[in-house]
């Protein structure tokens, strides 16, 4: 069963980041005029019934024949109950808070729609190309290993469609990564701490982002990654043009039907789940 959830831990931790940043990043959550949606998909997969077409089959979303290849190549016919959900709202240009417990496909669920926005939807005309062009997105992880991990997703799908990435985390050559942010690159994937030494030394320009994407965001501000995120998401001037999505997949949560794009407070309906009304229990 798949429904619309807000998790009430990340977005206290993430409350407490946005206080701490400048007024610019906190225009970046607090008032932006989009509605946010918060999605999470449960560990029930949807299955098809006789001889009824599955919903979440690949042939009904707004996915470019090369990607759909690729899909295919990999096994891939139908979407998972979290990347069904998101597709469509992070195309439409919405943000979002996205939870799925691990190996629901959490990782797609943002690669498929950003790259599908930079090659055939809202976002392609403001892409840049050519030598030494800004990426257009960013990818925070908490570690090296799951930096390469979605990095290698971005690699084999944004291949399909000439899209180019790097990932950048510690203990790998500083010289290696500073070329090929140096030719340019769509895409940047890596740890907040070496992404904030390419920043600082001038490598990485952030002028012509249009995603920004915390994957793991509790882990990384359990880990200490606060000021380094800080920093990173102050960076950019106007986020006003930047689509925020932020991913978990912790296990406790809120259910709620709306988020109030002028609060970090969930608004509760009388039908829901945690309603204070109701029996349940965090």
């Amino acid at each position: 069963m798949t429904e619309i959830l807000l998790n009430l831990k990340i977005i206290k931790k993430i409350k407490k980041l946005v206080l701490r940043t400048p007024q610019k990043l906190q225009k970046m959550i607090l008032k932006k005029k989009k509605v946010k949606l918060t999605v999470e998909a449960d560990d029930d997969d949807v299955e098809e019934e006789g001889t009824e077409e599955n919903p979440n089959a690949v042939s009904k979303f707004r996915i470019s024949a090369p990607l759909r290849e690729m899909l295919k190549s990999k096994g891939i016919e139908a979407l998972f109950p979290i990347q069904a959900m998101t597709f469509d709202v992070v195309l439409d240009g919405s943000d979002i808070v996205g939870r799925a417990r691990t190996g629901q496909g959490k990782t797609l669920a943002f690669v498929l729609p950003l790259l599908e926005s930079l090659t055939n939807g809202p976002t392609k005309a403001a892409r840049k190309t050519g030598y030494g062009k800004a990426p257009s997105v960013l990818v925070l992880l908490p570690t090296r290993e799951l930096a390469k991990q979605v990095f290698a997703d971005f690699e084999v799908y944004g291949g399909a469609l000439g899209l180019t990435s790097c990932c950048l985390y510690g203990g790998a050559p500083y010289q290696t990564q500073q070329i090929k942010l140096k030719r340019g690159v769509d895409i940047v994937v890596g740890t907040p701490g070496r992404i904030k030494d390419h920043i600082e030394r001038g490598n990485i320009d952030l002028s012509s982002l249009k995603f920004r994407v915390l994957d793991e965001a509790d882990e990384m501000l359990r880990m200490g990654f606060v000021e380094d995120v800080e920093l990173i998401l102050g960076k950019v001037e106007d986020v006003s043009k930047v689509q925020t999505l932020l991913f978990s997949a912790i296990n406790s949560y809120l259910y709620v039907q709306k988020w109030d794009p002028n609060s970090l407070t969930p608004k509760f309906t009388p039908d829901s789940p945690c309603h204070p009304s109701s029996n349940s229990s965090l």
